[in-house]
């Protein structure tokens, strides 16, 4: 599984080929998909190819892909974190920086494992929509997850000390 690179974030994707039905060999359209995977592994199968639609600039595909696996009720609660995030980062390339915190803020609760990624996101969010105190929390709150990031560091930077 992969999640989303948002700017300002960086992170290593993992290239992932499309599972095929087994039933019909060389398929790999959505219904033969659904058919010949468990809900995780078709949810895990979404959460990639949301990662490709981003990575190409579709965003509003990448987030219909992601409402998917957010609303598959047999889906564990790391899967369900990393579809929130990304479809949290979707949302922020779409300006909907209200629904993004909403994302993020769910994926918090269920134990996202980049908290520094998180908070960055989030706090790139507040500072859209112009309330900064939540942003700089937010900005703090990375910054003392992983002090070393440098995504992080550089948006602390510039967030804190304008010229």
């Amino acid at each position: 599984m992969r999640w989303l690179v948002i700017p300002a974030v960086a992170a290593t994707l993992l290239a992932a080929a499309p599972p095929t039905d087994a039933s019909q060999p060389g398929r790999s359209d959505q219904a033969g998909v659904d058919r010949a995977l468990t809900p995780a592994e078709v949810a895990e199968w979404r959460i990639d190819r949301a990662v490709d639609h981003y990575g190409r600039g579709e965003f509003e595909t990448a987030d219909r892909l992601l409402d998917a696996v957010v609303e598959t009720p047999d889906v564990s609660d790391a899967v369900r974190a990393l579809a929130l995030f990304n479809r949290g980062a979707a949302r922020l390339q779409l300006e909907r920086y209200s629904e993004a915190i909403l994302d993020f803020d769910e994926a918090e609760t269920l134990a996202f494992p980049r908290p520094a990624q998180l908070h960055l996101a989030r706090g790139i969010a507040w500072e859209n929509l112009r309330i900064l105190d939540r942003a700089a929390k937010n900005y703090v709150d990375a910054l003392s997850a992983d002090p070393t990031d440098p995504a992080v560091r550089a948006k602390v930077q510039s967030f804190f000390y304008k010229p």
